[in-house]
């Protein structure tokens, strides 16, 4: 039985990792435009390149984690919130988000 609490740290590093490069990509090439002047063509990262297969697979990495901590929290005797209780729809409203996200991460802003 895996604990629960490793599952929470590892989703949370895996969300930390994503968030940040996909925040820090944007500023470096902006700040790198206004001291050059020229356009610079920003290179795409995995997620911005294939923003449905990242979105499936974070949704199929929340579904496990909700199926996981459900159980091991009815082995226990706790109460499941409602991620536990719904894996699926955790699963697909988390792809749908991280798909959304990687697709407008990698568009041009002005």
């Amino acid at each position: 039985m895996v604990k629960t609490t490793w599952l929470k740290v590892w989703a949370c590093m895996v969300m930390f990792v994503f968030a940040a490069g996909t925040i820090s990509m944007p500023v470096g090439a902006m700040a790198q435009t206004h001291t050059t002047h020229r356009t610079v063509v920003k290179k795409k990262n995995f997620a911005q390149k294939h923003p449905t297969l990242t979105g499936v697979a974070a949704g199929v990495a929340a579904y496990k984690i909700a199926k996981k901590t459900g159980k091991n929290r009815a082995a226990v005797g706790k109460k499941k919130n409602f991620a536990q209780r719904h894996p699926v729809i955790t699963g697909v409203a988390t792809g749908m988000v991280v798909h959304k996200v990687a697709k407008d991460s990698g568009k041009h802003k002005k």
